[in-house]
């Protein structure tokens, strides 16, 4: 055998090992989630005895219809509680005796006869079939007293357990069991179930996993009792074939269906926990002995809840010591943890100790650095108002020694006027001139059209800027011709850094009252509040340039 054929089947053989493994840990994960939603499937069962018990009580009723309501209630009572199924049992062979009906009598005796062995009572199991005389029977209630019998001598082999009873208590099940395959039809499902038992008692274990595999694939159910009767079987069969990973498997999915039919006379989680104890593993162990004892006390069967004692405080102490030792681990890593938190305790102070300096340091230089840009930026508004300010002189400056010089011109030439007329003696003419209002009128139009035209250079979005500060509905419109009015004039001198209203009424030859109501009306037409009207003012063409 070559190396890499070698491999390939170590490969192959592992991949195998580890998906039957995942495949139990899923199905134990199923088992879990079913015992937490077991009590949807108890409602349910209820829900179904009481409709049951509800029609069985309805007035009117045949007596062979409250036998067959007693039966059926009987059936759904006999793997659930037994004080129930006794109750219901008893009836119908009450119900049957005062009829005088000797197959019903025959069918209710075989009923509690079946109820008492799964109670565990199997004297009296064997005083009520003992009671029937078989040769009364026809083949249906035949093989029902064949199967019983089978039934309780089988429980009573398991129970004994020795080499004296035990041997002939298996003649006495074999006998039953022979004698029971020979009333069966050959192809019946019971038929195939029973010769499977058959050959697995005889030690024909390949045989009997061939027709039970073959018994548990076509004819059953899941979720149903007889579902979980045959897995527990197979089980079974698989512990007499020493295969623990099957029967494992199958002890599982046999629990499953006991709590999805509500079979509270069960055996599977009992098993499924002496294995789960064998393999170590305590914690889930211990959690189904329990639950099993309390299907055991639910069910009332003092047998039942005999079994499960003997191995219930044997799980519970390894538990209980388990627990012990985890509790004494986790005790130690609770120690080491205390000591590791106490140990980075430290390192943490320490090092929010250095942090904090560094943060101290951190704050000192961060408060010197807004400190610097305040202060560079408070010289940067003060450079760039200076060179404002540098560029609004230069450009008034210039512009009104033209003025000046333009306005010496025009007194010279008024000076030359008078001279000649004085010369001439036109007094006449000389008074009319000296008291005409025109002269100044037009030099104040003059000076006024200059003052708009040097603003407008430095500020030429001045009127659709301030027009932005006010309500669109309300905008000041200049008329044809005009530069600037006396409202724009009066916030122009504002822009300029004059905001005495007196200085402004000296310009512009108005009362300081007037210049006061003007700026308050524009105020008022401020689509801005009124507070930072002029502030924004003064935001007006921030960045001048030259023209």
């Amino acid at each position: 055998m070559s190396l890499k054929f070698q491999l390939l089947l170590f490969i192959w053989f592992t991949a195998l090992v580890v998906k039957a493994e995942s495949d139990t840990d899923s199905l134990m994960a199923k088992l879990d989630l079913t015992i937490e939603r077991s009590q949807i499937f108890i409602q349910q069962k209820e829900n179904t005895l009481q409709a049951l018990k509800k029609q069985e009580r309805q007035p009117g009723l045949s007596v062979e219809a409250r036998f067959l309501f007693n039966s059926r209630l009987l059936e759904g009572y006999r793997q659930y509680r037994f004080d129930s199924a006794i109750h219901y049992v008893n009836t119908n062979l009450k119900l049957a005796q005062k009829e005088g009906k000797e197959e019903w009598i025959f069918l209710s005796t075989l009923q509690l006869s079946e109820v008492l062995i799964s109670a565990g009572l199997y004297k009296e199991a064997l005083e009520t079939l003992g009671s029937i005389n078989q040769k009364r029977l026809n083949d249906t209630l035949k093989s029902q007293y064949y199967r019983n019998q089978k039934l309780v001598y089988e429980a009573l082999r398991e129970y004994a357990q020795d080499s004296r009873f035990a041997p002939f208590y298996s003649i006495k099940a074999k006998a039953y069991q022979d004698s029971l395959l020979s009333l069966l039809d050959p192809e019946s499902e019971q038929f195939e179930m029973e010769n499977g038992i058959k050959q697995m008692n005889e030690g024909n274990l390949d045989a009997a996993e061939s027709i039970l595999l073959h018994y548990f694939n076509s004819r059953i159910v899941p979720g149903t009792a007889q579902y979980a009767s045959s897995t527990a079987i197979l089980a079974f069969l698989y512990r007499l074939q020493g295969n623990p990973k099957e029967e494992r498997r199958f002890r599982i999915l046999s629990a499953i269906a006991d709590i999805e039919a509500v079979v509270k006379e069960n055996t599977s989680l009992t098993e499924l926990a002496v294995l789960l104890y064998d393999e170590g593993q305590i914690e889930r162990a211990n959690a189904y002995i329990a639950y099993a004892m309390t299907d055991a006390n639910f069910f009332n069967a003092r047998q039942r809840k005999i079994e499960i004692a003997k191995i219930y405080p044997i799980i519970t102490r390894a538990y209980q010591l388990e627990s012990k030792k985890q509790e004494s681990r986790l005790r130690w890593y609770i120690w080491c943890i205390t000591g590791g938190a106490g140990l980075l305790l430290l390192s943490i102070l320490v090092v929010y100790y250095q942090k904090r300096k560094l943060s101290k340091a951190r704050g000192y230089l961060y408060s010197l650095n807004e400190e610097l840009k305040k202060a560079n930026g408070e010289l940067n508004e003060l450079n760039h108002r200076l060179q404002e300010a540098n560029f609004i002189k230069e450009e008034y400056i210039g512009h009104f020694l033209n003025q000046c010089s333009a306005y010496i011109d025009k007194l010279e030439i008024y000076q030359k006027k008078v001279h000649r007329l004085m010369a001439a003696k036109q007094m006449t003419e000389l008074q009319r001139l000296a008291e005409s209002p025109d002269f100044i009128k037009t030099e104040l139009a003059v000076f006024y059209n200059n003052f708009d035209q040097a603003f407008l250079r430095l500020f030429p979005d001045f009127v659709a800027e301030f027009n932005q500060l006010l309500d669109k509905s309300q905008p000041i419109v200049l008329r044809k011709g005009e530069l600037l009015n006396t409202e724009l004039r009066i916030f122009a001198l504002i822009r300029l850094g004059i905001q005495d209203s007196y200085k402004i009424a000296h310009f512009l030859r108005y009362s300081a009252n007037t210049i006061y109501n003007y700026r308050a009306q524009i105020k008022n037409k401020a689509a801005v509040d009124r507070e930072q009207f002029e502030g924004l003012v003064l935001e007006i063409g921030k960045q001048i340039r030259k023209i």
